[in-house]
């Protein structure tokens, strides 16, 4: 997938309509006269979080639009922060609780900043010095959107947010019951990375990560899924995913490595199977499907 790598310069007096997430609508503010004089010469950057980048998931397609959904809908925690020369200037966080979710002002100098938005699920603030090195608490990775743009400002201003997804999803899909004795999937990966330079819109280490899931009451009688996320590498390397089926004690009761699984941004990588069964001797089989939010590669084990 390609990712515009160039980035516009919005000037305050024009207006300009682009559908790229990592470029927001600009509109200048009202004028007036004495603003500069009761300000002390800072004006106010009005930020509003409008909506989501639909990425067509075709590779020989590279339309974009907005998709209508809030906020609130997709992630429980914004974080904004603000850049003059590569220096973190302003900052604002926020939960999908407080009143005005998604929208904010904030008072600045006159000047040239770099604007970056990170929406995500996790249970605290992602940590936003760097741009380039976006660390979230306890190396967790959610579903997670971003922004990041250029913006020249000489005036009061408002600009209109449109966020693009950060992350790949792996998804393992139980199909048969699960053993009675199993509380907790575990999985552990390389390959992938728990921090995030929204500057290049890739990970940038090489983590080691381990996500713990709870085994839900019905998935003892039915199928059951279990989602982790992680952020990809700009080389499109693969992961190597280790799944354990741990009892009450954490004691492996069945243990599966899937090798060479392909991540993308905005795409699940979907594995499907009987996880307590026998491993079948024949080779994978490979389906690819498309839904209105996610890409899926399909695979059965």
């Amino acid at each position: 997938m390609n990712i515009p790598s160039a980035k516009t310069i919005l000037t305050v007096m024009a207006m300009a309509i682009l559908a790229s997430c990592e470029n927001p609508v600009i509109e200048s503010g009202d004028g007036d006269e004495t603003g500069d004089e009761a300000t002390n010469g800072k004006v106010t950057l009005s930020l509003n979080i409008s909506g989501f980048e639909q990425t067509a998931f075709d590779s020989n397609t590279t339309t974009t639009s907005a998709k209508a959904v809030s906020l609130s809908a997709m992630c429980s925690r914004l974080n904004v922060a603000i850049y003059k020369d590569n220096e973190r200037v302003a900052s604002v966080n926020q939960e999908a609780a407080d009143a005005g979710f998604g929208s904010m002002a904030i008072t600045l100098d006159k000047g040239l900043y770099s604007i970056v938005a990170v929406a995500h699920n996790c249970d605290g603030n992602a940590t936003m010095t760097d741009p380039s090195a976006i660390k979230f608490p306890n190396n967790k990775v959610t579903d997670t959107f971003y922004c990041y743009d250029d913006i020249a400002v000489s005036d009061n201003t408002s600009a209109s947010l449109v966020l693009r997804r950060a992350v790949a999803m792996f998804r393992l899909v139980v199909t048969g019951n699960t053993p009675s004795d199993v509380e907790n999937m575990e999985f552990y990966y390389t390959g992938g990375s728990s921090t995030f330079n929204a500057v290049s819109g890739y990970g940038c280490v090489n983590s080691r990560q381990t996500e713990t899931r709870a085994v839900s009451d019905e998935a003892y009688s039915s199928q059951s899924q279990y989602d982790v996320y992680t952020f990809p590498h700009s080389d499109g390397r693969d992961l190597t995913m280790r799944v354990t089926a741990l009892d009450a004690n954490e004691t492996s009761v069945t243990q599966r490595t899937f090798e060479n699984v392909p991540v993308e941004r905005n795409k699940v990588t979907r594995y499907t199977g009987s996880f307590f069964g026998e491993s079948p001797d024949t080779g994978r089989s490979i389906t690819f499907t498309i839904s209105d939010e996610w890409s899926y590669d399909d695979y059965t084990y």
